[in-house]
């Protein structure tokens, strides 16, 4: 019975789904403790107004970076696509070309943000514009910064994208964090989290030089063709996933008092310590269900570990932040923060539907359905509505939160459903 049991966990444990899951998560959590550490750091180093006022810039780059984001999930799968095809060639060279283009782009990004830097100053109640001269140098750097995770995720090489992660996050914190203990602010922060950007690129060369090769000039218009094509649908998708993910901290900063705005900020970093934690699975599905789904496999029967695997990981999260909200509280932001316990369980409720939404999505990407970009843009508008109707008090902001993300889960999975029920029925009728 116990060789048996033995042979079992060890056949799991080499599932290419469980083993890259473990490898990825074990990066991610070592990652999130930096990054999150840094949170920490700044909350009990700054004042209240000054977290809640990095936190809001910290929400709006995420938005802003939307294309970015959008242009790191259609990479991901063309270089998944191109490794499959051996052109390893074709991805030197392509890593290059797009080193050149996302350093064009960042200077034109610096100056946008520069030149519009008062007006984001007034819609977010930051009052020192001299923040906004940190923050436009990191906005700079976002286009380079996603070139390391796509190319490691693509080719497959996970234990080189956790120890990137992992490098990342330490750069990332050790930087802001030296700069604010010799008296810098939130600016501050930013430019340290800009040369954090900088020096993990670096690491990046290092680390790709085994998949690079020379190259003669060869053509790349058709990958690049594929490539915005691809991305097109796809800056939807992101810009839905983004604005349900981050809208309601910058509209809480907007909307309340710059106290109750740091104290939400301190609910939606505890929150997405479990968010992210739980998203590890999609890092390791995505380009696999592309890589099966380009060599022409199945890429359902593929997606049933990585499911389990998503649900059993947020089952465990929803049960230790809803019952130990106070302590988790307590221990991560100290005793300021305690009058934000009571939103911790609902916040978890939307980020475990927030995390489903995002499996489903990117499954769907993996395997070309693109127009599910309508959903994630109806549930951003359904959002908005909803948030600038009812932001009576804290509750309501979390409720409009879960209504949205219930709904795009709920439409994601029935799509699924029906794709699967059409296969095997497709499968039945060939037989």
């Amino acid at each position: 019975m116990m060789p048996k049991f033995t042979e079992s966990i060890k056949r799991l444990i080499k599932n290419p789904a469980v083993s890259g899951t473990l490898i990825v998560t074990v990066g991610a959590l070592i990652g999130s403790f930096f990054n999150y550490l840094l949170q920490f750091f700044l909350g009990r180093t700054l004042s209240v107004s000054d977290f809640g006022a990095f936190n809001a810039l910290l929400s709006f780059s995420v938005i802003l970076t939307v294309l970015s984001g959008s242009l790191s999930t259609a990479l991901v799968k063309t270089v998944a696509e191109i490794k499959a095809e051996g052109r390893f060639d074709a991805l030197t060279k392509l890593f290059k070309r797009l080193t050149a283009s996302f350093i064009f782009i960042g200077v034109i990004i610096f100056c946008l943000v520069y030149v519009f830097k008062g007006r984001i100053s007034a819609f977010l109640q930051v009052s020192e514009t001299s923040y906004l001269l940190g923050f436009a140098f990191y906005m700079s750097l976002t286009f380079l910064s996603i070139l390391a995770p796509t190319f490691l995720q693509g080719l497959l090489r996970f234990k080189s994208y956790s120890f990137w992660v992992v490098m990342l996050s330490i750069f990332r914190f050790s930087i802001p964090v030296v700069l604010v203990l010799i008296g810098m602010k939130v600016g501050a922060v930013y430019v340290g989290m800009g040369i954090s950007l900088v020096l993990s690129y670096c690491l990046s060369l290092f680390l790709l030089k085994k998949n690079f090769t020379l190259f003669k000039e060869l053509p790349l218009k058709g990958y690049f063709k594929k490539l915005l094509l691809f991305a097109g649908p796809v800056v939807f998708v992101n810009l839905g996933m983004t604005i349900l993910n981050n809208i309601d901290v910058i509209l809480v900063k907007h909307y309340f008092d710059p106290n109750t705005a740091g104290l939400y900020s301190g609910v939606v970093t505890l929150g997405k310590v479990f968010l992210f934690g739980a998203g590890t699975v999609s890092v390791v599905m995505y380009p696999q269900i592309s890589s099966s789904y380009a060599k022409k496999e199945d890429p359902f029967k593929k997606l049933e570990p990585f499911l389990i695997l998503q649900l059993v990981i947020l089952l465990c999260g929803f049960l230790l932040f809803s019952l130990l909200p106070e302590l988790v509280t307590k221990t991560m932001f100290g005793e300021r923060y305690l009058p934000s316990v009571q939103y911790l369980p609902k916040f978890t409720i939307f980020a475990g539907f927030y995390v489903i939404a995002n499996f489903f999505t990117l499954f769907l990407l993996a395997i070309n359905k693109t127009k599910i970009f309508i959903l994630h843009v109806s549930a951003a508008l359904l959002q908005l509505v909803l948030m600038r109707a009812f932001h009576g008090n804290i509750s309501q902001i979390i409720d409009m939160n879960i209504i949205v993300s219930t709904t795009l889960s709920s439409c994601l999975l029935g799509y699924f459903s029906f794709l699967l029920l059409r296969k095997k029925r497709t499968k039945s009728h060939s037989h």
